[in-house]
Formats: C-alpha cells, structure tokens, sequence
C-alpha cells in the first residue's frame, strides 16, 4: 500500500473530527442512546486517533532513517571485497586460497562461479518503508538479502582470519579492521529490523483505530450517520445531509 493509502488514513482522521465538530454544534439535538457515538467519546477517539497516527509518524520517519542507514553500511561492501582480493594477491597466497576467496567474493556479490561477473552488489530497495506489509508470515526479500550479505561477510572474515600471511598496515584493511565492520553491518541490520517492526505495530495500531469492524472509527461514522438518518426529517434533514459528506474510506 502506497502513499495514497497513507494521506487516506490522515484524511479518514481529519473528516471523523470534522462529523465530530458537526455534531457538537447541534447542540441538545444530537442525543443518542448508544454510548459508542455521544459527543464526548467521539471527542475522546479522534484525540485518540490524532495520537496513533503522531506515533505512526515517528515510528515512519525512524524507519526510513534507520534502513537508509543500514544500506549505506552494506554498500561500502562492494569496494571492500574488492581491496580485500588485492590485500590477498600482496600476501602471496596460493592460487587455492585465491579461488576460494574469489567463491566468497562472487557469493557476496550476488553472481554464481562460473557465469560473467556482476560487479555490483544486490541493492536491497527501502520500499518496504513506505508501508510494510502489516501481518507479515515470512521475511521480506529485502531483509533476507541483508541477513544473506551479513552472513557471506562474516565467512570471507573468518576465512580471511585463517590465512596466516595476511596483513596490511590500513586499519580497515586489517583482520582487527575487517571484525569491526562486522559489528557494524550487525549493529545496523539489527536496529533496521527492530525499528521496522516498531513501524509494523505501529501500523497496525493504525489500522485497529481505524478499521476494526466492532469498534473502529469507520464504524463508529457508520453509526453516527445512521442516528442522523434516525431523526425526524431523516435523508432530508440538514444534519444529516452534512454529514454525509464527510466521507471515511476502509483500505481493508
């Protein structure tokens, strides 16, 4: 669901205060029996509604932070592999240790041994942020191609810690060096995953305040507009006339 969907939530929002400040000028006219619809818990759900879609914001505006974080992080990947293979040929290592490290290399950058060389990286899209899927039964191919990158990372260092004629005086270039970026695509990858599942509830917090068939706000108009229909002039009343044009869509 896309940012069409995302202005229709706030304007879903914005119409349900508006029906609420139609009501309340209606004064003792407005008086219906069912609690769910008086005046003052309408006024209670839309200060309600206004704050699940404050934190959805917020929660939104991390998410995309953090994830553009993280890809930059495992961007700097692709040049890195590459000093690494030139580090390795100064160490004079055998043509063995070579082909294995080249097998790392090609796995992390996302091409098979054997086919033409794909000199970039998989560049996972931060789409996802814009609006994650909200009952999610399995990872997203974007996170499994992050965890994957990680996961190769971590064996070209572990192999690359085996080989005992491996060194270079730049401190990134080092097997010290090479342990700490580790930590750092780990660092990053784990906060984009707990960040964008904080989104993920967050929306579906959303989506509960909104949508619930029992007790969300579109049903809640649903009721409001039917005890306006109620009244004595009915369709031709006003009131109700007003009210109708508040419209509130349901995106599920």
């Amino acid at each position: 669901m896309g940012k069409i969907a995302e202005t229709g939530h706030a304007k879903n929002v914005a119409n349900f205060k508006a029906l609420t400040a139609q009501v309340s000028e209606m004064g003792a006219r407005y008086n219906p029996s069912a609690d769910s619809i008086r005046l003052s818990a309408l006024t209670t759900r839309g200060i309600q509604a206004d704050q699940v879609m404050s934190a959805l914001i917020k929660a939104g505006s991390l998410a995309d932070n953090t994830t553009n974080k993280r890809i930059e992080q495992f961007a700097k990947i692709s040049k890195l592999i590459t000093r690494i293979s030139a580090t390795l040929k100064m160490a004079r290592v055998s043509p063995e240790t070579m082909d294995d490290a080249a097998g790392f290399i090609a796995k992390l950058r996302g091409k098979r041994r054997g086919k033409p060389a794909d000199t970039s990286l998989p560049s996972p899209s931060s789409s996802t942020i814009a609006e994650p899927v909200h009952h999610p039964t399995t990872k997203s191919v974007s996170q499994r191609s992050f965890d994957m990158q990680q996961a190769a990372f971590g064996e070209l260092v572990a192999f690359i810690e085996a080989q005992p004629h491996y060194k270079s005086n730049d401190a990134a270039l080092t097997k010290e060096g090479l342990n700490d970026f580790l930590v750092g695509l780990d660092a990053a990858n784990t906060e984009a995953i707990v960040v964008n599942n904080t989104y993920r509830q967050a929306q579906q917090t959303r989506n509960m305040e909104l949508y619930d068939r029992q007790n969300g706000l579109f049903t809640i108009v649903s009721e409001v507009k039917a005890y306006l229909k109620s009244l004595p002039d009915g369709i031709n009343s006003p009131d109700y006339k007003n009210a109708v044009k508040f419209q509130f869509k349901s995106f599920y």
